[in-house]
């Protein structure tokens, strides 16, 4: 079966400016190609790590793991991000997609001796998933933040490697979901959940996505806002509470909290998208009265 991915990386351009939250801790997205999409943020680092020939599918995370805090070592020249995972990080793990697309369908049978029906497939993976990732957070391997990523909708393209109908692949990918969402909260690991950002009909949204049909685009900052808030929210949940921050200077743009506290990116980001609908509205009365 073939597991690996062709995406191929550029280079790097995050300024990793957004910190606030995490004090001096990293923000990592790692796994399949789906977490190149934050190479261009500059808040959070990522980890493609099929570039270095590591796993891709919850199934071989399982066997062999990763060297989490020497990724950066295992990667040949040319990575997107240059910086290794230390203690007190906060990685999401991007997994499962590749499992959903290209392999359960192909194991999963209902009759015969060795019938092993899709769910029981996925609860394995999930069970074997979610206990290594417990002992990359413990102190056991490693102690890092984990955060377990939700498994994005079916791609609107298809190619040899996916197995599977859409309606098929669509029926795992809501069941995995459904029980990493269980799973998660049951071992107190938070669930990053953006679905319903990208999902219609069960489906990649086909306004939001590469040129491959696979890929979010990484071009679309109004999407890039809402994924990022939702995860600086999940890290953090005070600093999503946007709604205290005041106009200190209309003309040149700067804005506080009423604590006086420094406002993060993503806050500043919508600040100045409330602040610029406000002016449309204005401008707009102003025409209507003249």
């Amino acid at each position: 079966s073939s597991e690996s991915e062709t995406y191929s990386p550029e280079e790097n351009t995050s300024s990793g400016i957004y910190d606030t939250i995490c004090g001096k801790s990293n923000i990592f997205v790692i796994g399949d190609s789906h977490c190149i999409y934050y190479k261009d943020s500059d808040s959070i680092k990522t980890h493609w790590v099929g570039w270095g020939q590591m796993p891709v599918t919850i199934y071989q995370l399982i066997q062999n793991g990763l060297p989490l805090y020497n990724i950066v070592e295992k990667l040949p020249p040319g990575d997107i991000c240059t910086t290794n995972i230390k203690e007190d990080d906060h990685v999401v793990f991007m997994y499962g997609w590749n499992d959903v697309q290209k392999n359960i369908h192909k194991y999963s049978t209902t009759s015969g001796s060795g019938a092993q029906k899709y769910q029981e497939i996925i609860d394995s993976l999930i069970s074997g998933y979610i206990n290594l990732i417990k002992r990359y957070s413990n102190g056991e391997l490693y102690k890092i933040k984990p955060i377990i990523s939700c498994i994005y909708p079916i791609p609107l393209s298809t190619n040899d490697s996916i197995t599977g109908s859409e309606t098929d692949r669509i029926k795992y990918t809501l069941y995995m979901n459904e029980k990493l969402k269980l799973t998660c909260l049951e071992n107190n690991i938070p669930f990053f959940d953006i679905y319903d950002l990208i999902s219609e009909n069960n489906k990649l949204i086909l306004n939001i996505l590469d040129k491959d049909l696979t890929h979010l685009d990484r071009t679309n900052s109004q999407l890039r806002s809402k994924i990022e808030e939702r995860l600086f929210s999940l890290i953090s949940p005070k600093s999503a509470d946007t709604y205290n921050i005041y106009f200190h200077n209309w003309w040149n743009g700067f804005f506080t909290k009423q604590d006086g506290n420094h406002i993060g990116f993503f806050e500043k980001l919508l600040s100045f998208t409330i602040m610029k609908k406000f002016k449309q509205l204005l401008t707009a009365f102003s025409i209507l009265i003249m």
